[in-house]
């Protein structure tokens, strides 16, 4: 029982910190992605449109 309480006790800050990144890098890419998109609309918001219609197709080949 004292190994698996050190174990966890030593693997929770590497898994918080993993968690934390993972965030981070979440929270990055949708700034990114709304960015792109405000600036594409207000230069040719046709061109926005069309791009904006293949975003899911785009979003399920990530998850694959």
């Amino acid at each position: 029982p004292s190994r698996l309480a050190t174990r966890l006790a030593r693997d929770a800050p590497i898994v918080k910190a993993a968690a934390g990144h993972r965030l981070a890098t979440v929270v990055a890419a949708l700034v990114t992605i709304v960015s792109a998109l405000a600036i594409a609309f207000f230069f040719g918001w046709q061109l926005a449109l069309a791009i904006l219609a293949g975003f899911p197709i785009l979003v399920f080949a990530g998850y694959i």
